[in-house]
């Protein structure tokens, strides 16, 4: 449905059905998060992207911040600049991107660019939240 959304002009049709698809596992996840018992949840502010995958993706993560809003779980949505690129292990500013894989030049550190973005996001708010 996600693909038929993106390659649909229109594509709004489709974001009912993506709402729709993804309530079973928004209510999975919200329930792990739950178990883990957590002071805020971090999360990067997709409302800064206003491109139809951008759009696609508020959608399930406004289905999220839904579910976790009705169990009183709190969540900060935070800014993703450059959170690919500062290695989450030493702090260097320019690491480098080789397709889905960051490696920081400083401390030769390597991880899948998203889980180390998802990391700095924590650490973030590990200290602003």
């Amino acid at each position: 449905d996600f693909a038929r959304y993106l390659g649909d002009n229109q594509g709004y049709s489709h974001l009912q059905t993506i709402r729709d698809k993804v309530r079973r596992q928004t209510i999975e996840a919200v329930n792990f998060i739950e178990e883990m018992n957590p002071k805020v949840v971090a999360m990067e502010d997709l409302r800064l992207y206003d491109n139809k995958i951008g759009r696609g993706l508020k959608t399930i993560q406004n289905a999220l911040e839904l579910e976790l809003y009705k169990r009183g779980i709190r969540y900060r949505r935070l800014e993703p600049y450059n959170t690919s690129k500062v290695c989450s292990n030493c702090g260097y500013k320019k690491g480098e991107i080789l397709g889905s894989i960051f490696v920081c030049p400083a401390c030769g550190y390597k991880a899948d660019r998203d889980f180390n973005a998802a990391f700095n996001i924590a650490l973030r708010c590990f200290y602003t939240c």
